[in-house]
């Protein structure tokens, strides 16, 4: 019959540790752990309180032995202790408990943080981008002269009321301008039917010798920014919209490109008049509202060929 682990009862302890070699001899510390009397198998042994760096080595002794000195033979077998009858695990702990990984490792890896100790909230963070808007203040003005877009032929409204953002491009063809040349355009005078506000308005103005309606025909345009800030319409009316720098027109077609972002709350009631032509001088975001792609989770997405056809490789 075994009797596993039946010899630590009668295990003694005794741990010897030595000062360091600057010390005399009287300096070792004896600790005593088990006795053979012990009733515990198994117990935690506490190192002398002080300075553990004066201490040179550790040297533990111990020695076990069979309940009644009596050790089992090759024919009695079960007279003692046989050789599978007695154990001795030794585990020294170290308080700290930090593994060799975790003690070279960082607890967190913030990338572009290099530093030991870093900022942190329990609230939600926000990123704000700042965008600079150019406001300009009027003192005083003369010989201003007003040029009509087209001939008025009757008015048709452009509502804003499903959109928070946009852009549309307006000609002014060359036959407007007296002598096919203008000089230097100061703003625009914008007429409006409801109240509203177009956040982050940006106009910007280009020359182009052909038009034909097609955005083939402008996207190799050199515009020039001449207008950006917020600008509040007028419920009816007129509004003067003044460039913060004036553009020189000299010859042909002018391109006006007029875009904004802002929330459908304000421009709910917001529409602009304009003027019928027989020709086409406008060419605007398309009347119902723009749709988009979600991206936030995982998850396959479809895009109908049919709505991309001049989509070739800029969508990989």
């Amino acid at each position: 019959m075994r009797r596993s682990a039946f010899g630590m009862q009668w295990l003694s302890l005794i741990l010897l540790i030595s000062c360091s070699f600057h010390a005399l001899g009287q300096d070792t510390v004896w600790v005593q752990g088990f006795t053979h009397g012990s009733k515990t198998r198994d117990s935690l042994i506490q190192f002398p309180s002080g300075d553990h760096n004066a201490y040179e080595k550790i040297l533990m002794y111990y020695n076990m032995r069979c309940k009644n000195a009596l050790v089992s033979t090759g024919s009695e077998r079960n007279k003692g202790c046989g050789e599978w009858d007695y154990s001795c695990n030794t585990n020294i702990v170290d308080s700290t408990q930090i593994d060799s990984l975790k003690q070279l490792h960082p607890n967190y890896v913030i990338q572009g943080l290099t530093d030991n100790y870093f900022s942190y909230t329990n609230q939600p963070t926000y990123n704000y981008q700042v965008f600079p808007l150019k406001n300009v203040v009027v003192n005083a003005s003369s010989g201003l002269q007003y040029l009509p877009a087209t001939s008025n032929s009757g008015d048709t409204l452009y509502h804003f009321s499903d959109k928070n953002a946009g852009r549309m491009y307006l000609i002014a063809g060359a036959a407007q301008f007296p002598g096919g040349s203008v000089g230097k355009i100061s703003g625009l005078r914008l007429a409006s039917n409801g109240q509203g506000t177009l956040s982050f308005l940006k106009i910007r103005l280009a020359s182009i010798s052909m038009w034909n309606s097609d955005p083939e025909a402008i996207k190799n345009a050199s515009f020039t920014e001449v207008y950006h800030n917020h600008l509040i319409l007028p419920s009816t009316g007129f509004r003067d919209v003044v460039f913060h720098t004036p553009y020189t027109h000299n010859s042909g077609n002018l391109i006006i490109e007029i875009s904004y972002t802002g929330s459908i709350s304000s421009t709910s009631q917001l529409s602009l008049v304009a003027s019928k032509s027989s020709v086409n001088t406008s060419l605007l975001s398309p009347e119902k509202t723009d749709g988009y792609l979600s991206l936030s989770q995982q998850g396959p997405a479809t895009l109908p060929v049919t709505q991309w056809p001049k989509t070739l490789s800029e969508i990989t």
